[in-house]
């Protein structure tokens, strides 16, 4: 199938290692159930700041390292949720850059590149808002694409223990709760 280049960014951060959140997960194992290579670059471990910003490497990484390995992979098809992806994507891929509508435009990376060469990227755009802003940009009809947002997860037959269930996140929460839910299963709590 295809060679993809996956880019977002992840912050939790459990036991010195970024994980991923269940959406990014889920989206890696449906691409490689049906034959694709994917790389993955999580850009919470390379980026300075990888939302509303600009897409800048931290100093700490061996960037030549990296290029090299995006280089060898040789991508078919960048996919970069918010534009946050590596610095030098643009002038090593000569393939299509599709960028995903996690958050609103607001907060997607190097806004101004993408102002500069709007049609040089795809858009898979969650709201009618988002892709209306990105053609009074230039962007071209046939380059904007309203998607709605799927997920791998599956439904179990189970036994329901309680009436209200929470899922979600509110991005950071208080020490104690992130105790107590590491102190028991989830099926405990």
């Amino acid at each position: 199938m295809a060679k993809i280049l996956l880019c977002f960014s992840s912050h939790i951060y459990v036991d010195k290692k970024f994980r991923l959140i269940s959406y990014y997960e889920g989206l890696i194992n449906e691409l490689e159930k049906h034959n694709n290579q994917v790389l993955v670059c999580n850009t919470a471990e390379f980026l300075k700041k990888s939302w509303n910003s600009a897409n800048e490497e931290s100093g700490f990484l061996k960037v030549n390292e990296l290029r090299k390995v995006v280089e060898d992979f040789k991508p078919d098809l960048v996919i970069s949720f918010n534009n946050s992806k590596l610095s030098f994507i643009e002038e090593l891929c000569d393939c299509p850059i599709a960028i995903w509508q996690a958050d609103s435009l607001t907060y997607y990376n190097d806004q101004e590149r993408i102002k500069k060469n709007p049609n040089r990227y795809l858009y898979f755009c969650l709201s009618d808002d988002v892709a209306k802003q990105l053609r009074e940009i230039g962007a071209k009809d046939e380059n904007v694409f309203i998607i709605n947002s799927g997920t791998a997860v599956v439904s179990e037959d189970i036994e329901i223990s309680a009436n209200v269930s929470f899922i979600g996140s509110n991005f950071a929460g208080p020490k104690s709760l992130a105790k107590l839910l590491s102190q028991h299963s989830s099926h405990e709590v």
